[in-house]
């Protein structure tokens, strides 16, 4: 899978800058590209299906469990939560890594509007 765009919601102090965040940002995106779809093929495939029947379209859950579970191996926690600037808790979000300097979260969008609709 490839990187379309990143989204940064909070950049603030030395850490954007920092080796720990290179190495974090390095690993979320070699846990996205790693993503196959349909798994196993080492690449990335749509299909134009109307997935209305198991085992038909393209799932953007086990799409998503495949990058969440990458991001394990690497010390992530997966539906998590945190404080945000000491403001209200947003709810849980796809990833999150607690860094020496505070938690890093990754929350996954696939372009469809219902999911961004969804989200809290």
């Amino acid at each position: 899978m490839k990187i379309i765009h990143i989204e940064r919601l909070v950049s603030i102090g030395p850490f954007p800058r920092s080796r720990e965040w290179k190495r974090i940002r390095s690993g979320m995106h070699d846990a996205i590209r790693a993503v196959d779809w349909p798994p196993g093929t080492g690449k990335f495939t749509i299909y134009p299906q109307s997935g209305k029947r198991r085992g038909e379209g393209n799932g953007v859950k086990p799409i998503k469990n495949e990058c969440l579970a990458r991001l394990r191996e690497q010390g992530w926690e997966a539906e998590s939560a945190f404080d945000v600037l000491g403001t209200a808790n947003p709810g849980d979000l796809d990833a999150v890594f607690q860094a020496k300097a505070g938690a890093v979260a990754m929350e996954w969008k696939t372009g469809n509007i219902s999911s961004s609709h969804r989200a809290r």
